[in-house]
């Protein structure tokens, strides 16, 4: 048995399911959901429901057995200073240390796992990617308006651009470890979008669509994507990645907009800094093929 906690919004969610997705396909395993922190995590919900995933939940007594792992841990080791050695159980426990660098050594063992962190990087799971894209398909059908939005998006040479603000502006301890993305950054990746792109299209999606139509202006044509409010996240993504070019911002949600799109000539630029606290280490979270600037 697998089993991931699920904690954070739509993008980190779907990291943390990718990772515990590939583990127990390489084990065998069923995969199940831990989403007890959304009990007391108010910011946020479980939002996989509205995908292709195997969606089986785990069961407090399932989660206790892990939370237990440790005390029992000390309980064989006092055992043994008396001449008793139980038999061990196999339940291992993976924290995540510092987000990367992304280390599938961790994987190698054999028994139960309990995963716990964000696991932010193609690599935990690009060994089972067409499994994952499969399983990442929306079985929500889209509203007419994002089904408009999207035939827009298929007619045209269409880049999607992330400009996340949010909690990123207005929480101070997220602030202090992501920061936003400078409107330098957007102007720069529009420029070289324009320059290997005929006629390029912007679609931009925000949570904060009033400070970009107040503080952002582009040199070709552009539309915001304005309709679908959080409850509607994944209508967002998914319109995100019919497109063909990405501008992401430092978000997991852009992040998986990007990756999702299916055109095998898309251009993804994505931000050299993606945390602000330059004690996280990222080097394995950008893919290889994109642009960082």
């Amino acid at each position: 048995m697998v089993v991931v906690k699920l904690i954070g919004g739509l993008g980190n969610q779907l990291f943390q399911y990718a990772a515990g997705r590939t583990l127990a396909y390489r084990l065998k395993a069923n995969l199940k959901l831990d989403v007890s922190s959304f009990q007391s995590y108010k910011l946020r919900k479980y939002r996989l429901s509205h995908y292709s995933i195997k969606e089986e939940f785990a069961g407090e007594d399932e989660i206790a057995g892990f939370e237990l792992l440790e005390s029992s841990r000390r309980k064989r080791f006092i055992n043994a200073l008396c001449g008793y050695v139980a038999p061990a159980k196999k339940k291992i426990i993976l924290r995540e240390s510092t987000l990367m660098p992304a280390r599938r050594e961790m994987f190698d063992e054999v028994g139960s796992f309990y995963l716990d962190g964000y696991w932010q990087s193609e690599k935990y799971f690009i060994c089972i990617n067409n499994i994952i894209r499969e399983e990442f398909r929306l079985k929500t059908r889209l509203s007419r308006r994002s089904l408009r939005t999207a035939n827009e998006i298929q007619g045209c040479n269409s880049v999607s651009m992330h400009i996340r603000r949010g909690d990123y502006v207005h929480n101070p301890k997220t602030n202090t470890v992501h920061g936003v993305c400078e409107k330098e950054y957007y102007y720069k990746c529009v420029e070289k979008i324009a320059s290997a792109t005929p006629d390029p299209r912007i679609f931009i999606f925000s949570d904060d669509m009033g400070w970009v139509v107040e503080n952002v202006r582009l040199p070709c044509r552009t539309t915001y994507v304005a309709h679908n409010g959080e409850e509607n996240d994944y209508e967002d993504l998914s319109l995100m990645s019919m497109c063909k070019h990405h501008i992401i911002a430092n978000s997991s949600f852009s992040w998986w907009g990007a990756w999702l799109s299916t055109n095998p000539d898309k251009i993804v630029f994505a931000p050299r800094v993606w945390f602000r606290d330059a004690s996280i280490r990222t080097s394995d979270l950008i893919p290889k093929d994109w642009v960082v600037l």
